[in-house]
């Protein structure tokens, strides 16, 4: 069996459900342009995650892009084009997402190292724990997070009886010992996410969705009291599961302990 063979045979254990897509990757592959299935951007979201069909839109899903974008005068020919996943694909952000792909990226790659990590440290992955071994992973990091939120109060003179007119920002000889409190943060706060099984497309746009709410907000000098009907419309979020499009992160979030959370009776 030639590498091509094998190659046609790596796409068609996916079982693509997209007629033009699968045509074209099973071309590209003949023509030589395809040498790997694998996601081939350079920002990829999920490096070293393989292509996952399970549903329309699955981040994970495999999808076609521009090497060169067209925006930028690239062209349709077969040696621009190249597979990535359906996350990774900048044809499918928004407008107003894409400045948040790099965000995305960065995320990706934090999320990526905790899990590691935590399984390398533990001997099992966060991201697969279910039932009452979730639960005490949760409860552990959550009131960890707490405690690491204390001591980093400790570190900035917060006291209001104790400290007053003492600026709480550290002086150069305080500040590494600020820094390491708000990393051990980060790492419980990473540890929840993966256990909870947050994606980074998910995690960055539910931040830019708050994020907007928050500044109508403050403009409107509205607060807490802003109308729904005065809220942007939230922006279409794909299901990390399955890949169907629900109204903001809030949405998708429902659907998820609704559809997918697995049963812990």
């Amino acid at each position: 069996m030639s590498d091509k063979d094998a190659l046609h045979r790596e796409v068609e254990a996916l079982g693509l459900t997209t007629p033009a897509v699968n045509v074209a990757v099973h071309a590209l592959i003949e023509a030589g342009y395809v040498t790997e299935i694998k996601c081939a951007s350079p920002h990829c979201l999920h490096p070293g995650e393989p292509f996952v069909n399970n549903g329309r839109r699955s981040p994970l899903g495999l999808s076609l892009d521009h090497i060169k974008l067209q925006s930028d005068g690239g062209s349709h020919r077969p040696w621009n084009i190249r597979l990535v996943h359906y996350a990774c694909n900048c044809a499918w952000l928004t407008q107003q997402e894409r400045p948040l792909h790099g965000a995305m990226l960065e995320t990706g790659r934090l999320l990526k190292a905790t899990r590691a990590l935590q399984a390398q440290s533990y001997g099992k992955d966060p991201a697969e724990l279910d039932g009452d071994e979730l639960k005490d992973y949760l409860r552990t990091n959550m009131l960890a997070l707490m405690v690491e939120v204390g001591e980093l109060a400790q570190e900035t003179r917060w006291k209001p009886w104790k400290d007053k007119g003492v600026s709480p920002i550290p002086t150069e000889d305080e500040r590494y010992d600020v820094l390491m409190e708000l990393i051990d943060c980060v790492f419980f706060y990473m540890n929840i996410c993966v256990a909870l099984r947050v994606t980074p497309s998910e995690l960055v746009r539910a931040y830019a969705e708050k994020y907007e709410i928050n500044e109508l907000r403050m403009l409107m000098t509205a607060g807490y009291k802003l109308q729904k009907d005065q809220l942007p419309p939230p922006v279409p979020t794909p299901c990390s599961e399955c890949g169907e499009e629900f109204a903001g992160a809030r949405g998708v979030a429902a659907h998820t302990a609704k559809t997918h959370a697995k049963s812990t009776s």
